[in-house]
């Protein structure tokens, strides 16, 4: 499997991921080879000290170093497919939606958050229709008042920092995403 990276510049760079046969049947010359110098000495001094069984754990986790290695020098992910992989696998962090300003700027009630929640279940089980679900968040979104929102964010603060507290308490599976992008119209619509 290959990871796609594109330095800030435009440059591209396909990374391998997983195992690396490469390193298991040509070892230290794999980082030579990919300019790696650093892990080139690493895996020359471990392999004549271990009498070259380094040479068998190396290629389990080589690759993942290398990459590491390319995102501290400002590569990042070129695709989605590269950035749900380094995701999932603990390269990269959280995915950062919002910005400092909005979190220092907004402070939403969660009974807000909850009431949301409570009617999208209700709409779920089939005992509101969809048309009373979304009078029932228009509602709620106008009774938002100043007095919930610190130095009057704008309504994308607002939406950014609801759609953030419904993913931190419900995980953000595809439906609460549909959801949330309705949340976002309305709010943009109603500022």
């Amino acid at each position: 499997m290959q990871i796609n990276l594109k330095k800030d510049n435009g440059a591209l760079k396909a990374a391998p991921w997983g195992f690396s046969v490469t390193t298991f049947f040509f070892g230290p010359f794999v980082p030579l080879f990919r300019g790696d110098f650093l892990y080139f000495i690493l895996m020359l001094i471990a392999m004549f000290c271990t009498w070259g069984i380094s040479g068998l754990i190396f290629p389990f986790f080589y690759n993942k170093l290398y990459v590491k290695r390319l995102i501290k020098k400002g590569y990042r992910p070129a695709d989605e497919f590269s950035e749900g992989i380094l995701r999932q696998k603990g390269v990269l962090g959280e995915k950062k939606t919002t910005t400092s300003k909005q979190n220092k700027s907004t402070t939403i009630n969660p009974d807000i958050v909850s009431e949301i929640d409570k009617i999208f279940q209700l709409k779920e089980k089939g005992i509101i229709t969809s048309e009373e679900f979304e009078q029932q968040k228009e509602k709620l979104f106008s009774n938002i008042s100043q007095k919930e929102v610190s130095k009057e964010p704008s309504t994308a603060e607002i939406a950014g920092k609801v759609s953030m507290e419904i993913l931190k308490d419900r995980g953000g599976d595809l439906l609460k995403k549909n959801l949330l992008e309705t949340l976002l119209n309305i709010l943009k619509n109603i500022g």
